[in-house]
């Protein structure tokens, strides 16, 4: 086990490069005031195939300076990693996280998503917001190609309802209950709210992710509120076109659903609910 209180990796100069590369066993940064930087000012990537990766405070996958834009990758492979606050792509730096394999467990209190930022993941994949602190999931991109891959991703928010309230930002152009606000419009593999522990989830347009006229909306495949839990929508529109299992508090509005034909639509609401079935087996794990 090794426990610091800050890493860098890739250097404090624009020229810097570093590499980083977790096998097994467990790296800690802890404390308060922990950070860890993943391509500050220079290059840098972190690639974790095993072990357990825990960063008490903030993990920089990409950090700015004025002078120097910085440029990070995270690839995640398998292990579990731990964040208090995810940043990709923080202050205009480029950043890039690439989820690998869907045994990659990924938690973070609050995640954010940079302009220059982009995230690849297999199908399956899944990040934990755990609902604790200020916790959030926002995108500060106005590239819809950059996040396509969000399809492939299911966003679990747990815990802490009704203290402390989750935020998602909502960035697809809403353009109706149409199957093409499924396409490089930021759509969203599946969502669950309160998959192990009560959560309490507010969708929030803090950002104008390009070209809109109105308010954003949120596309997503996959619903799941779980028990105790609570959903606002806040007016915002959230369309769906797979499963929808409510089993607990929906708020200001009513997700939509958006239907397909026949034999497509029966083939996507037996892949969400294999879908529910292995994120919840997992949560619980």
């Amino acid at each position: 086990m090794t426990n610091i209180g800050a890493l860098m990796v890739g250097g404090s100069a624009a020229t810097g490069q570093g590499y980083y590369d977790l096998q097994g066993g467990t790296l800690s940064v802890t404390g308060v005031s922990s950070a860890e930087y993943i391509g500050w000012r220079g290059t840098g990537v972190f690639t974790q195939t095993g072990g357990t990766h825990i960063v008490d405070n903030a993990l920089y996958v990409g950090r700015a300076e004025s002078w120097a834009p910085g440029n990070g990758t995270l690839n995640v492979g398998g292990g579990t990693l731990r964040a208090g606050d995810l940043y990709v792509g923080q202050g205009g730096a480029s950043g890039s996280l690439n989820i690998l394999s869907t045994e990659a467990l990924i938690t973070a209190e609050n995640m954010s998503l940079g302009p220059n930022s982009t995230i690849t993941a297999v199908a399956g994949s899944a990040i934990h917001i755990s609902c604790v602190g200020y916790p959030g999931f926002y995108v500060y991109s106005k590239d819809e190609s950059a996040f396509s891959h969000l399809q492939n991703l299911a966003l679990i928010f747990d815990g802490a309802a009704p203290l402390r309230r989750g935020r998602l930002e909502v960035a697809g152009r809403d353009i109706g209950p149409t199957a093409s606000g499924f396409v490089d419009n930021f759509a969203l593999g599946s969502l669950f709210v309160g998959a192990t522990d009560p959560a309490l989830l507010w969708l929030f347009d803090d950002f104008d992710n390009g070209n809109r006229s109105s308010a954003e909306a949120l596309y997503v495949h996959d619903i799941m509120i779980g028990p105790g839990s609570t959903l606002d929508l806040r007016g915002f529109n959230l369309y769906y076109d797979g499963l929808y299992d409510n089993q607990g508090t929906v708020l200001g509005g009513t997700p939509v659903f958006v239907p397909e034909p026949g034999s497509v639509m029966l083939l996507a609401l037996g892949l969400g609910i294999v879908r529910c079935l292995r994120f919840f087996s997992r949560a619980g794990a």
